[in-house]
């Protein structure tokens, strides 16, 4: 179950982060690349707690 949130989780900052961008917010795009590194590796946990606890 926490994989499966911690998956949840990096797929909605993929989708939501991007936005952003093009919305042309004052966030920098050091941070936007921060979030989005961080939601890969984020979704990458998920799917290692996934596959161990199988």
């Amino acid at each position: 179950m926490v994989g499966e949130i911690c998956r949840e989780l990096a797929v909605l900052v993929l989708v939501f982060v991007p936005l952003e961008l093009y919305k042309d917010t004052g966030i920098s795009r050091l941070v936007i690349a921060l979030a989005i590194a961080g939601s890969i590796v984020l979704a990458g946990v998920g799917i290692l707690i996934e596959w161990l606890r199988r």
